[in-house]
């Protein structure tokens, strides 16, 4: 009736042979060599070791430890890497108990066997999306802030430094409003494919969502490093790229910041390569900029403004104002059109002319509401 059972059942099942020096396998059941791909006469006398094939793994370490400390009286469960005949790799759950003859004396083990690849293959796919960007594949937000915690704190502990590379594309609406969305998602993932060529094994490529990148570099010892990989960026996106027919050009403005202290934190490193990558659009795009501590005062102070520029436009008639200049032809002097120009009568500062604002509007999408009032 046991035969019978274990030979119906669905699970791998090996017994092995405590008595012997070797713990030798004395049966497997059809299930064990469905799974492994090897036959009963094939495995018989053989220490289940050869399943691993050599490999040195935490698990097959956790057992070996059991095992010297309790000796035969073994119970233990773990996933392990195992290879079937024909050599592919397969993920065992493997679960091991010691059984006794009727007595004290150990005198079998049993091996239960499943093939759980299918499960591991899931649940590595899970964590991979957890932490990546699914377009590109980059490292995405979460990864990214964990990744720079732990640089932060080795990098306390040491004389080296971090440094972050926060990276925006110039003009990529562009790209997405005349050759539509696709072709944009395809850029990206050609943006992303470069940037990994421009940095060491150990660094980061993250894709924070949009046209936004980040280049997280750890070990770092001054400023030079960080402007030599800003420097490689620029030169890996000179050339073109050729997508679905169209031949298009990119540029990237870039912030570097640098950490100073042991207290500073991964929130703060990135806001202020962010900063600097904002003074870098200011200055004309396609170029890097070093972060300065101004920058956050300059920073929060564009931050202010667009919270109000959003309550302004919530009653746009009470705050925002026309002044229409006219135009005239010069050759009979005759008023022929007028340009309507907005302005703001901002409460707290008085009226902001359009250089004061209009970038704000253009960089947040507030300037499409703006312009149909």
């Amino acid at each position: 009736m046991l035969q019978r059972a274990l030979s119906a059942s669905q699970q791998g099942v090996m017994i092995t042979d405590a008595t012997e020096p070797d713990d030798p396998i004395i049966y497997v059941n059809r299930a064990f060599e469905r799974i492994t791909g090897y036959s009963t006469d094939e495995v018989v006398g053989r220490n289940p070791r050869f399943l691993q094939a050599g490999d040195d793994q935490p698990a097959i370490r956790e057992l070996r430890k059991l095992r010297e400390e309790r000796g035969d009286e073994v119970r233990w469960s773990g996933i392990l890497r195992n290879y079937k005949k024909d050599g592919a790799m397969f993920w065992n759950e493997l679960g091991v108990a010691a059984m006794n003859g009727g007595g004290r004396r150990v005198t079998n083990h049993v091996g239960t066997v499943n093939d759980v690849t299918e499960r591991k293959r899931l649940e590595e796919e899970f964590a991979h999306r957890a932490f990546h960007d699914p377009l590109t594949g980059l490292a995405n937000r979460t990864l990214l802030m964990g990744r720079l915690e732990h640089a932060l704190a080795r990098s306390a502990r040491g004389e080296v430094r971090v440094a972050v590379l926060f990276l925006d594309l110039d003009l990529f609406k562009h790209v997405n409003d005349s050759f539509g969305h696709e072709t944009g998602d395809r850029l990206l993932v050609e943006v992303a494919r470069r940037l990994k060529e421009c940095v060491r094994p150990g660094d980061t490529v993250a894709r924070l969502g949009g046209d936004e990148f980040v280049v997280l570099l750890e070990d770092v010892t001054d400023e030079g490093e960080a402007i030599h990989v800003a420097e490689r960026v620029a030169e890996a996106l000179r050339p073109s790229f050729a997508l679905v027919g169209h031949e298009v050009h990119v540029t990237a403005s870039v912030g570097i910041a640098l950490n100073r202290t042991p207290r500073d934190r991964p929130g703060e490193l990135l806001r202020n390569a962010d900063a600097a990558m904002y003074r870098a659009k200011e200055h004309g795009k396609a170029r890097y900029v070093l972060f300065e501590e101004e920058m956050n005062v300059r920073a929060l102070r564009r931050l202010a403004l667009e919270g109000d520029l959003r309550r302004a436009m919530e009653s746009p008639s009470e705050e925002f104002v026309v002044h229409y200049q006219p135009k005239a032809d010069l050759s009979t002097g005759r008023l022929v059109c007028v340009e309507a120009l907005v302005r703001w009568r901002h409460p707290e500062r008085g009226l902001l002319l359009p250089e004061d604002f209009v970038r704000v509007a253009e960089e947040t999408g507030l300037v499409v509401p703006l312009g149909r009032w």
